[in-house]
């Protein structure tokens, strides 16, 4: 498998990704909790989360940064600097705030409106560590 470099302007080089098994993300992740709930690691390794439930503005805490890694396929696969993207759809007319988990550190504007989805670039900062930062939002 190879690696490719990625750079996204302001934001700098968020390091490299893998290409091949890790790159294919698989079937979406629904999550139905009514009010606040967790973004897994394994539904963050998936690469998309489906988000709905929520009757009023809402809270999602990240998966620690060890089981967002493990889920990666643990530092070994996932290596300091390695880094990914994944997009939750807010399938709800409501706000959603994501809180970060132990270990990790959200960057940049991670919230996400009503009825939007939001990008994410999820980057490996050392075993125990990783930081989301909050890309870009879209209509959903």
């Amino acid at each position: 498998m190879g690696f490719r470099s990625i750079c996204r302007g302001d934001h700098g080089d968020y390091g490299s990704y893998r290409v091949g098994a890790l790159a294919a993300k698989g079937t979406p992740v629904s999550i139905t909790t009514v009010g606040n709930g967790i973004l897994t690691g394994a539904a963050i390794a998936k690469g998309l989360v489906y988000r709905t439930g929520p009757v009023g503005a809402y809270s999602d805490t990240t998966g620690t940064a060890t089981e967002i890694i493990a889920a990666l396929g643990g530092y070994e696969e996932a290596t300091e600097h390695y880094s990914t993207e994944f997009e939750v759809v807010n399938g709800v007319t409501h706000a959603c705030t994501i809180v970060a988990g132990i270990g990790v550190t959200l960057t940049g504007i991670t919230a996400i409106t009503a009825s939007r989805i939001r990008e994410y670039r999820l980057v490996v900062t050392s075993p125990s560590t990783v930081t989301i930062y909050g890309v870009g939002e879209m209509t959903a």
